[in-house]
């Protein structure tokens, strides 16, 4: 089969009666001969994980990285995969016991065309800096990208977001975005850096984009990478309550000339700056927001250049059943 390929499900039991029943199915993968489960646990640690992200080798679409906030205020949950998810096998990184800069929150990690694993979160006290590194293919050592230095402030630098991709010259690029607090106001930062040969050095381009609106909040970034070079942000822009825009800014054309253009309003989310999950309302990360998050197609077929966007939303302001909305851009 394949994308829009309809497929049965059929089954032995027959309830009594009718109404919601679980059901658990087995999918099998004729490819790789490998069968996909449900629910997987790939972190395998004490207490709770959270803000995951995980990555697939474009290289071999079997290696899988995967990390998590963990449970404790130090460190991250990295974990790793070589048969497409199956089997994980999962550490505690960037907690004094590697050579990972000290981390404790926000990770994002991403490969790129050649199977290099960018990896990015929020450093540790005291300065809370940005840590952008590269992972071996196994997850045992970091090679450092970039440091961009914090204020000293936990959550002055928050929510960074890492993507690769194409660069003039068939050169590869790296661009991330976060939130910075500047001056007391919320600004969406951009950088982005060529791929040095081995041994060279990394130079950052940075852009920030201010809130139109003194009172107006931004964050919760994503970036993506076009198949020719391109760039486009997305974030959340909070005008004191609901609805909150979710905003896009396009720069056509990367590391050329021109800058990223005006932004435009991509839809509407009825979730406001730190809404509640009713389910969850005494719970310490019992918080929803629209998390915007982009995906750009490279591939050679009628797709290509397809941009996927997905949010969150709910159908009033404070409605009991949030849900995860797909758009895309033709």
């Amino acid at each position: 089969g394949g994308p829009g390929t309809p497929f049965v499900v059929t089954g032995g039991h027959t309830y009594r009666e009718a109404s919601g029943h679980p059901i658990f199915l087995r999918v099998h993968d004729s490819t790789y001969d490998l069968d996909a489960v449900a629910v997987s646990n790939v972190s395998r640690q004490r207490g709770s994980q959270n803000e995951g992200t995980i990555a697939i080798d474009l290289t071999d679409p079997l290696h899988l990285f995967a990390a998590a906030n963990p449970g404790d205020d130090v460190g991250l949950m990295i974990t790793v995969s070589n048969d497409g998810g199956v089997t994980w096998g999962s550490r505690i990184a960037g907690a004094g016991n590697d050579n990972f800069p000290q981390g404790f929150a926000d990770p994002k990690a991403t490969f790129d065309a050649l199977g290099n694993l960018y990896f990015a979160y929020l450093g540790a006290e005291p300065n809370f800096d940005l840590a952008l590194i590269q992972v071996s293919a196994d997850g045992s050592s970091a090679t450092p990208v970039h440091i961009f230095l914090g204020t000293g402030v936990r959550a002055g630098l928050d929510h960074p977001s890492v993507a690769t991709g194409p660069g003039p010259g068939g050169a590869e690029s790296v661009w991330l975005t976060w939130e910075e607090s500047v001056g007391g106001q919320q600004h969406i930062m951009v950088a982005g850096a060529l791929v040095p040969p081995p041994g060279g050095n990394w130079t950052f381009t940075r852009t920030a984009f201010a809130p139109s609106d003194p009172s107006f909040g931004q964050n919760f970034g994503d970036i993506a990478v076009g198949p020719d070079g391109e760039v486009l942000v997305l974030y959340n822009v909070f005008r004191g309550t609901a609805p909150t825009q979710v905003v896009a800014r396009l720069d056509p054309d990367g590391f050329g000339s021109r800058p990223f253009g005006d932004p435009v309003v991509t839809t509407l989310s009825n979730i406001a700056f730190n809404d509640r999950i009713p389910a969850l309302a005494q719970a310490f990360r019992g918080l929803i927001g629209p998390e915007p998050n982009l995906a750009w197609d490279w591939g050679s077929g009628p797709d290509r250049g397809l941009v996927y966007l997905t949010y969150n939303d709910v159908a009033t302001r404070g409605a009991a059943a949030p849900a995860s909305f797909l758009l895309t851009s033709a």
